[in-house]
């Protein structure tokens, strides 16, 4: 069909009005302007239903509230309100405990609120000079609203310095709790506050978190939550050593801080560590380090420790025999080499025979001492010399000792129950068990398995072991083509011991086996 030319007309008319009409034009109203959105969830370990509210930081005091059945909110602010904006919930955790916590939002966007943002901003507040109480500060934001937001940032470092054992056991210890996605799940964030309740107190100014099993601590705010930095040098022949990894740890729950490499002059800084007691360990593959594993106590900015290292590039070793009774090996003595002038030292544990061997030394002189409870009465043992002054100077050293343990004699006949007549040279060993075995009430340390004393007996019958420190035992008779009984177990207890043996031997006749105590 053929349009008329005032129909043509008509459409172009009403289409240019259409246009005219969505652009805000032809003397209709201005569009609305869009809203800045700050939204979040509400929890402490689980979600806190209540009211929700924010303010801005303007003169005239801008609010609004709403309620939240799940712990989630959000709020569409007018582009009036001036930033930041302050939030708080009221409410209770489904278990019923009541909360009033508090967070801020710099601009639109995430802004959670629970027990860590509340730490954060209260800690912020202190920083700003407006006091720990956020009830008088919510109630009258002012200007000291931007002055608490400038120190957030901030404030979050030093928090997470301060809980990081508790944030790195639930794995988010570089999480911000204020902007991060949260979940009431009992992991990451949520986590955290399952584990312990972390409270800010105004009127004493002081945080405190309380783990679910433990004792509660309690950190000032402001200077509890400040952090430091460590610094020190790895030295080789007084030179600086590059390359060093330099790990810095919580000594009571081995959670790390950081671990920085040294640099060309052998120097280190790790920042961001708050007060408390660390252990410093340095490590260089091919390298042994002085006062490795240092406990170091940071308590504020005059107490920065230094961490000094030196290291050999080809260490050495001190090693040696202690002896007891006649002449053989004293088994678990705990040999101590202790570098003159250091606290670095390093200890080995003999073995069967006494032998021990320590070595990762560097050249320098060295204490060597020894230790052992008498394998019985578990009184000390007195060694001949008490201690030893060795020098390593890239080669090795020695040091042998003597103990005054008590040894006893073991001692019998053994008999031929074929010809009814004695049974020489029949191989008599002891040797020591680390098992009481059917001695079970026996609760003295035991020598070592390798440790053991043998003898023959003679043209009568008769052996004898002389030198045996206490301790438990297997005694095995032994002779060619000879039959004898399981070793029976042995326990010498400050006494000299008798035991005689009966055994079938070739071509003797007769029967059994019997063996006497």
């Amino acid at each position: 069909m053929i349009k008329s030319m005032w129909q043509r007309k008509a459409g172009i008319a009403l289409s240019i009005l259409f246009f005219i009409a969505g652009c805000g034009g032809g003397g209709g109203g201005s569009a609305t302007a869009p809203a800045q959105t700050v939204s979040g969830v509400a929890a402490a370990g689980a979600v806190i239903t209540g009211t929700v509210s924010i303010e801005d930081s303007a003169a005239a005091l801008h609010t609004l509230s709403k309620t939240t059945t799940d712990g989630s909110f959000s709020f569409d602010l007018p582009t009036t309100w001036t930033k930041p904006f302050m939030l708080r919930v009221v409410g209770n955790t489904a278990g019923g405990t009541p909360y009033t916590l508090y967070s801020l939002a710099a601009d639109a966007g995430t802004a959670n609120i629970n027990p860590m943002s509340n730490l954060v901003l209260a800690n912020a507040a202190v920083a700003a000079g407006a006091g720990a109480n956020l009830d008088n500060i919510y109630a009258a934001p002012g200007a000291s609203l931007q002055a608490i937001s400038n120190n957030v940032a901030q404030s979050l470092l030093g928090v997470q310095a301060v809980l990081k054992p508790q944030l790195t056991a639930a794995g988010v210890a570089a999480v911000n709790p204020i902007t991060a996605a949260y979940s009431a799940n009992h992991t990451g964030l949520d986590a955290v506050f399952d584990a312990a309740k972390i409270s800010v107190d105004a009127t004493s100014g002081a945080a405190t978190v309380t783990p679910t099993t433990g004792t509660a601590l309690s950190y000032p705010l402001g200077s509890g939550f400040a952090t430091f930095t460590v610094s020190g040098k790895a030295l080789l022949a007084g030179a600086g050593l590059a390359g060093v990894t330099v790990t810095v740890a919580d000594t009571a729950t081995g959670t790390v801080y950081g671990s920085p490499q040294t640099a060309t002059d052998g120097s280190y800084a790790l920042s961001g560590v708050p007060q408390g007691s660390f252990t410093v360990t340095p490590s260089l593959a091919g390298y042994l380090f002085d006062q490795a594993n240092s406990t170091l106590s940071v308590t504020g900015a005059s107490s920065v420790p230094d961490f000094l290292a030196s290291v050999a590039p080809q260490p050495q070793a001190v090693s040696g025999r202690v002896t007891s009774g006649n002449q053989a090996g004293l088994a678990g003595v705990t040999v101590t080499a202790k570098r003159v002038g250091s606290v670095f030292s390093v200890t080995g544990v003999t073995d069967g025979v006494g032998n021990y061997s320590i070595s990762g030394l560097n050249n320098g002189d060295y204490v060597i001492t020894v230790a052992r409870d008498n394998i019985y009465t578990a009184a000390a043992v007195a060694f001949t010399p008490a201690s030893r002054t060795v020098t390593i100077n890239s080669d090795h050293a020695f040091a042998d000792f003597a103990a005054d343990a008590a040894t006893f004699k073991l001692s019998g006949n053994v008999t031929n129950i074929g010809a009814v007549a004695p049974l020489a040279n029949v191989k008599i060993t002891l040797t020591a068990k680390l098992t009481s075995q059917s001695l079970a009430t026996y609760t003295g340390p035991v020598t070592s398995a390798e440790l053991s004393f043998s003898a023959f007996s003679d043209a009568a019958g008769n052996y004898a072991i002389s030198g045996i420190p206490n301790g438990f035992y297997t005694l095995t008779p032994t002779l060619a083509g000879s039959i004898f009984s399981e070793s029976p177990v042995l326990l010498v207890n400050g006494a000299d011991k008798g035991v005689d043996f009966t055994a079938l031997a070739p071509n003797s006749g007769g029967g059994g086996v019997i063996i006497q105590f």
